[in-house]
């Protein structure tokens, strides 16, 4: 089985947990870490722009990325929201026992 880690960035806390729930609610995700407040310095229409946001990073399967990356881009505020996709190469056995029933847990 192969881990994944998700980042996203979001323009509101509310928006965070909402997507946050989303994912969790459909099993795609075991967990999510919102960190409420970060500045973002990116280039925008060929100017420098500076927003405050949320970002999420969340633990799940591989195999769930591309209904992920759906569901965010679905309830996402954002024209080109940041999905980026990181493959977890270490991990503790027990951890992800625990990450593997969480997404495969039928609620």
């Amino acid at each position: 089985m192969k881990f994944f880690l998700i980042y996203t960035t979001c323009s509101s806390l509310n928006e965070a947990k909402r997507i946050s729930e989303i994912l969790l609610e459909n099993n795609l995700i075991a967990c999510s870490n919102i960190y409420p407040s970060m500045i973002s310095l990116y280039k925008w229409d060929n100017k420098i722009a500076q927003d405050e946001e949320c970002t999420i990073i969340m633990k799940a399967i591989e195999k769930n990325f591309t209904e992920i990356k759906k569901q965010i881009k679905k309830f996402h505020s954002y024209e080109i929201p940041c999905i980026i996709g990181l493959p977890i190469t270490q991990i503790d056995d027990d951890y992800a026992n625990w990450l593997l029933k969480s997404i495969t847990t039928e609620t």
